[in-house]
């Protein structure tokens, strides 16, 4: 009888090794190939900002009277570098803060933008009065900015008692944006701003 066990708990001890092995394997797979995956975007986003960097290039020699379109897509470009440089949440939080570029059409007014917010606020449960207020009290509370409304303190005030923890709202907004406009290279939502310019303007 213990010479039973025995085999019997040799064999499950060799099953559950196995059943590990097999995990590793799989583990190690997967990794090489997100790695593979990650190295493909990059690469995909370099030739994309070379393309464009050339593409400017040849806007000042064949159309050297349209400065302002040259400049605007010139500073989305940047603007795209430097987003695609960004490797972790305090990066892109900083990026927002400082360095995003919305350009002379207004793109924060557009309806790219308010869908943004809507798919933002969606987790939100918020009543009717209360998703209105923080739909267009958004910018103003997140960025502070000239180009948006100045408001008194009531608006922080009313802000403050529909969302409490302010800061993390705030946090979680510009990862948000970030996400929204930058991620799902080369399909990005920022680039196709771009590519609409380019053919529109």
């Amino acid at each position: 009888m213990d010479n039973n066990d025995d085999l019997l708990k040799n064999y499950i001890e060799s099953q559950k090794r196995q059943r590990e092995l097999i995990e590793e394997s799989k583990k190690r797979r997967d990794e090489n190939n997100h790695k593979k995956l990650s190295s493909k975007t990059d690469h995909e986003k370099t030739d994309y900002l070379k393309d464009l960097k050339d593409y400017l290039k040849d806007v000042v020699i064949k159309n050297p009277n349209d400065k302002e379109k040259f400049q605007e897509i010139k500073k989305r470009v940047d603007c795209l570098d430097l987003a695609s440089k960004c490797e972790n949440e305090i990066e892109k939080i900083d990026f927002i803060d400082k360095d995003l570029y919305f350009g002379v059409t207004g793109d924060a007014e557009d309806d790219t933008w308010y869908d943004m917010k809507y798919s933002f606020l969606d987790k939100y449960d918020l009543d009717e009065d209360e998703y209105e207020f923080v739909f267009s009290e958004i910018e103003y509370i997140c960025f502070d900015k000239e180009r948006f409304s100045k408001h008194d303190n009531k608006t922080n005030t009313e802000f403050k008692k529909i969302i409490p923890n302010l800061e993390e709202f705030k946090k979680s907004f510009k990862l948000f944006l970030f996400s929204y406009y930058f991620d799902d290279e080369p399909h990005s939502t920022y680039r196709g701003e771009i590519e609409w310019i380019k053919d529109t303007w």
